[in-house]
């Protein structure tokens, strides 16, 4: 197999060696000058950066201080960011809105807190109404503003059995509470809001602790020039030139040499040869084989005519002939 390749390859150059040298040599120095030109001129990208960066957060956190007698709590205690608190123990809560803004300059901020009521049929509202419990407008330098307001989850519950009573079957009553803060910096301006998801009961009400947030930058677009390790493309372009100039000039030297050293007549017997391997035997061809002889042009052309009568070919070395015997009839070659 690796024989019949390598000779394949002397023939290939031996026939075709001038033109092949002269496509690879080609190749190779306008891959090696596409590599250059690349490296020299190399590609750009655009890249965006963020900068003036600021960012205004707002979180809300739960305190209820104990004012009733319990065996769980101890008088006057104050009870943070629980995640259910008892009415038979601590009936007020208090909601603290603290908002975060960039310090060392002036920033103007409006906090509120409002409770919303809304009368659903299905997922549509037909009626709503919002009662602000509580709004501050401060301006800070310190990057940082809170405001506490009391909230009373009996008022609530009484207000949505009212609804409820009111509405009947026409609807479902549903109730949240609600911080708005808005705020205005050096560069920016804007709002948060964020529902602040309520649940009471006769016995406990939870009251959660959700967070909103806001980053603002000016985007800068820049071009810049995309770095080398991200640039293979000319190192593999200026690999595949420089191999394709070595493998010109290497077929260019064997094509002027080989045709000096062996006939390509010879090295296409040999790659016959060798390509009907199996169907060629070694033997002694007798001078009366038969009584027709027929000269075939080729070694190609015999080996078909025995496959076709479903004859061997033999090849006899000391007469460098190759021979089918189908009867009295004898078809040979002759490798003169």
């Amino acid at each position: 197999m690796i024989r019949a390749a390598l000779l394949r390859a002397r023939y290939l150059i031996i026939q075709h060696g001038h033109l092949l040298a002269s496509v690879l040599i080609i190749v190779g120095l306008l891959s090696i000058g596409g590599a250059g030109w690349l490296y020299t001129h190399p590609p750009t990208t655009q890249v965006t950066d963020q900068t003036n960066q600021q960012t205004i957060q707002s979180n809300i956190s739960t305190q209820a201080v104990v004012t009733e007698n319990t065996t769980l709590y101890t008088p006057n205690q104050t009870l943070e960011n629980q995640p259910v608190y008892l009415r038979s123990a601590a009936p007020s809560p208090t909601l603290i809105l603290t908002t975060t803004v960039p310090s060392n300059q002036k920033v103007a901020v409006s906090q509120q807190i409002l409770v919303n009521y809304t009368a659903d049929r299905g997922d549509e509202t037909f009626w709503k109404n919002s009662t602000v419990i509580k709004q501050t407008e401060v301006t800070t330098h310190s990057g940082r503003t809170q405001m506490k307001t009391q909230v009373n989850p009996e008022m609530i519950q009484e207000r949505v059995q009212e609804l409820d009573e009111t509405i009947g079957d026409a609807g479902s009553v549903n109730v949240d509470l609600r911080f708005v803060v808005s705020y205005t910096t050096a560069r920016y301006n804007g709002t948060l809001s964020k529902p602040i998801n309520i649940q009471i009961t006769d016995n406990w009400y939870q009251i959660d602790s959700p967070t909103a947030s806001r980053t603002h930058s000016i985007p800068d677009e820049r071009t810049v020039t995309v770095p080398t390790r991200q640039r293979g493309g000319y190192i593999g372009l200026g690999i595949l030139g420089g191999i394709a100039l070595l493998l010109g000039i290497a077929v260019s030297i064997v094509s002027w040499i080989e045709p000096n050293q062996l006939d390509s007549a010879d090295m296409v017997h040999e790659l016959q040869r060798l390509r009907y391997a199996e169907w060629i035997s070694t033997g002694t061809i007798p001078d009366d084989a038969g009584e027709t002889l027929i000269e075939v042009a080729s070694l190609e052309e015999l080996v078909d005519i025995g496959i076709d009568t479903n004859n061997r070919t033999i090849y006899d070395p000391s007469r460098s002939r190759y021979a089918i015997i189908d009867g009295t009839t004898v078809y040979y070659y002759d490798r003169v």
